[in-house]
């Protein structure tokens, strides 16, 4: 289903987003290498690797 959507939006020319916690290829071996070289084309990979708020927010002071 997913890889429709990114067809779909690929071929309309609409914004595709994909925010995963995934590396990349793992993301290649899910989505697909096609399906990401289309989100890819024009677009960029945006690391976020700071720690979890969820992990750490019980060992932070009140």
């Amino acid at each position: 289903m997913i890889n429709r959507i990114i067809d779909e939006c690929y071929i309309l020319e609409k914004p595709t987003g994909v925010i995963t916690s995934l590396q990349s290829d793992e993301l290649i071996t899910t989505l697909g290498r096609a399906a990401v070289d289309r989100i890819m084309e024009d677009g960029k990979w945006v690391t976020f690797n700071w720690a979890s708020f969820r992990i750490n927010k019980g060992t932070q002071p009140a």
